[in-house]
């Protein structure tokens, strides 16, 4: 598809999408292309996984200030204007409290993430702000500021969260994974962005 121009859909793509493989191609390409998602590029191939998901989330959590975002992209809706470098445009972050810069915990362990995994520093920043609003809002106790939930087993606080099921905002209390510190919930995150096991669940 050449993105010289409006690109289109004819069916939602995404979460409760109907999720037509062309419209699929269509909105991938356009993530790939038009816009700086931090997350590794997304296999062209039709199929709506957690990825693309994970990906639409992203640009309406950046973009329309969406919380949460219903991770899906309809044919005339705001997200479809945003890939295609519609009107609406990013709004700056809220300024941190301690006066705008991070914490510096925060910026060591992104550069220890960044070490590792080769994950950029600025994107690992730019999502701790974006996630948690700069700080300030985390489960409690969970040294977890990107929302990553807690597997069968591991270490996790329970908090009160917001989440799209069907098409609806509902409350639920769900498990939080509970870090022993800042720089380890970085190198988690900064693992998930980083390997080929999260492709293979796109596929």
């Amino acid at each position: 598809m050449a993105l010289g121009h409006e690109a289109r859909i004819t069916l939602p793509v995404g979460r409760g999408g109907v999720n037509m493989r062309s419209d699929v191609v269509t909105i991938r390409q356009i993530i790939n292309s038009r816009l700086p998602v931090p997350l590794r590029p997304l296999v062209v191939n039709g199929l709506c996984g957690p990825l693309t998901i994970e990906a639409i989330e992203h640009i309406q959590r950046l973009y329309l200030r969406m919380n949460p975002p219903d991770g899906r992209v309809d044919p005339h809706g705001a997200t479809m204007r945003v890939l295609n470098g519609g009107s609406v445009r990013l709004q700056p972050p809220k300024p941190y409290p301690g006066g705008g810069s991070f914490p510096s915990d925060v910026i060591d362990a992104a550069k220890r993430s960044l070490k590792t995994w080769k994950i950029p520093a600025s994107v690992t920043l730019a999502q701790w702000a974006l996630e948690s609003d700069w700080g300030r809002k985390m489960p409690i106790g969970s040294n977890n500021p990107f929302g990553i939930k807690a597997a069968a087993g591991q270490p996790c606080v329970e908090a009160r969260t917001r989440e799209v099921i069907h098409g609806e905002t509902v409350f639920i209390v769900a498990r939080f994974r509970k870090f022993g510190s800042m720089a380890e919930a970085f190198e988690q995150h900064a693992r998930l962005l980083a390997t080929s096991e999260i492709i293979s669940q796109d596929c």
